[in-house]
C-alpha cells in the first residue's frame, strides 16, 4: 500500500511540476531564452564602420555609438539581452533593448533595405515614406497594408506610433543630438540611431547592417552578405589600382552663392579614388563637405575630365539653364557629365540611397564604367545614367 501511495505522490508532484514548467514557458520566454542562449555566439567582426561597436558578454550585447569627430567620445549606448529584468544593475549605462526584437519602424529607405535583406520583413510595422520606397517587396507589404506611412524624424506622427506600440523605430542621429522626441515614447518605444551617414568609407556605410542585425541576432546573416559584397568590391579596386590612368573629377552643383564640395576624406571622394579617379579635392583631409563660390570651383575644377552628381538634372539643356556658366567646363563641352538617377521612382525616391548604399559594389562597377570605360565594356549602368 505504501508503495502505491508513493507512486501516486510522485506522478501527481512530475504533473504539477510539468504543468508549472509548461506555464513558465508560455509566460517567460524571454527569461527562460536567456537561460539557454550565450549572445557571445552571434559575435561577428566589424570591420570597416569607425562610429560603432558592438562589444558581447554572455546575456547581453552593448552597441555604443561612437562620435564621428572626436572618437572617445561616445554618444549612446544599447544594452541588449534577452532578459533585461536580470541586468538591473547597469540601468544607467545605457538604454535597454529586449532583444531579439519584435517590431521595428524604420524613419529612411535604407534602414528599411537593411531589414530586407536580413529577411525581416514581417517585423518592419512602419516607414517614413513609402513614396519614396523602391523595394518591391516592401511596396508589396504596403499594398497588403502590412506597413504604416508615419513620417521622418522632423514631422513624425506621433499618434500613429503610438498605436503601433513599437518596440524600435531605426531612425539617423538629428544634428543636434537625441531627439525630444524621447519623451514622448518613453517607456512606450525605444529609438535606435545611426551615424552611417558619416562613415567616410564606402564599405563603411554597407556595414551597419550589421548594426541593425544585432537587434534581432541576425548578425551571421549580415556578416553573410556583407563579407560577399565586401569581397567583390575589393576585387574591384585591386583591378582599378593597376590602371595608371586617373581621370580627373569633380561632383555637385551650385546651391544659392555656395557650391559644396565633398571633403577629400567624405563617402564619395573614397567611392571616386576606388573607382580610379582623380577627384580633385582629395587632398583635403575632411570627411564632411567644403563651401565653395564659384570662382574656387571653376578654377580648380574648369578642365576635369568628369563631372557627377548634378542634382536631379537629367539633361544638358537643364544644367545650363540652371547657370549658364556650366557650360563652361571642359566636362560639359565633352558630354562628360553623369548623374545617380537611372533608379527614381515616380515620386522622386532615388534606390541610390536606397539598396546603392547597402551594394557599394555596384556603385563603384558603375564609376568604374563611366571612368574607364575600355575596361568593362559589357557593363551595364544600374545607378548612373549619362545626361544627353
Amino acid at each position: 500500500m505504501a508503495w502505491i501511495v508513493f507512486c501516486f505522490v510522485f506522478l501527481s508532484f512530475s504533473c504539477q511540476q510539468k504543468k508549472k514548467e509548461t506555464d513558465f514557458e508560455k509566460g517567460n520566454s524571454s527569461i527562460r531564452s536567456s537561460v539557454h542562449t550565450d549572445l557571445r555566439a552571434f559575435q561577428v567582426p566589424i570591420q570597416f564602420a569607425i562610429n560603432f561597436r558592438i562589444d558581447y558578454f554572455k546575456n547581453y550585447k552593448l552597441i555604443s555609438l561612437l562620435n564621428p569627430n572626436q572618437k572617445n567620445d561616445t554618444l549612446q549606448k544599447y544594452i541588449l539581452s534577452e532578459d533585461t529584468s536580470a541586468l538591473g544593475h547597469m540601468r544607467n549605462q545605457g538604454t535597454f533593448v529586449q532583444i531579439p526584437v519584435k517590431s521595428a519602424i524604420c524613419l529612411s529607405s535604407l534602414y528599411a533595405a537593411y531589414m530586407e535583406k536580413l529577411n525581416l520583413l514581417e517585423n518592419l510595422i512602419a516607414v517614413d515614406d513609402h513614396r519614396y520606397i523602391n523595394s518591391l517587396a516592401i511596396l508589396q507589404h504596403i499594398k497588403k497594408n502590412k506597413l504604416m506611412d508615419v513620417g521622418d524624424i522632423s514631422k513624425v506622427n506621433v499618434e500613429k506610433i503610438l498605436l503601433l506600440h513599437p518596440d524600435l523605430i531605426f531612425t539617423y542621429l538629428p544634428p543636434k543630438g537625441i531627439s525630444q522626441l524621447e519623451e514622448v515614447f518613453k517607456n512606450k518605444s525605444t529609438f535606435a540611431y545611426t551615424l552611417d551617414q558619416d562613415e567616410a568609407s564606402p564599405l563603411g556605410r554597407a556595414e551597419w547592417i550589421l548594426f541593425v542585425a544585432a537587434f534581432f541576432n541576425q548578425e551571421k546573416q549580415a556578416s553573410i552578405f556583407f563579407n560577399e559584397m565586401a569581397q567583390r568590391y575589393m576585387l574591384l579596386k585591386k583591378q582599378i589600382q593597376a590602371n595608371s590612368l586617373h581621370p580627373s573629377v569633380f561632383t555637385g552643383i551650385k546651391y544659392g552663392d555656395t557650391w559644396y564640395m565633398p571633403a577629400g576624406n567624405s563617402y564619395l571622394a573614397n567611392l571616386i579614388a576606388d573607382a580610379g579617379g582623380n577627384y580633385i579635392w582629395k587632398k583635403d583631409g575632411h570627411t564632411g563637405s567644403l563651401n565653395l563660390n564659384w570662382e574656387e570651383v571653376f578654377q580648380k575644377a574648369s578642365q576635369a575630365d568628369f563631372w557627377i552628381h548634378v542634382s536631379s538634372f537629367s539633361t544638358l539643356h537643364e544644367v545650363e539653364s540652371a547657370d549658364p556658366r556650366y557650360a563652361n567646363f571642359k566636362a560639359f563641352k565633352m558630354k562628360n557629365i553623369f548623374n545617380n538617377i537611372a533608379r527614381v521612382n515616380a515620386d522622386g525616391g532615388n534606390d541610390y540611397w536606397e539598396a546603392g548604399m547597402l551594394n557599394p559594389d555596384l556603385l563603384l562597377a558603375d564609376l568604374i564604367n563611366i571612368f574607364h570605360p575600355e575596361l568593362k565594356e559589357n557593363h551595364r549602368l544600374q545607378y548612373y545614367k549619362k545626361i544627353q
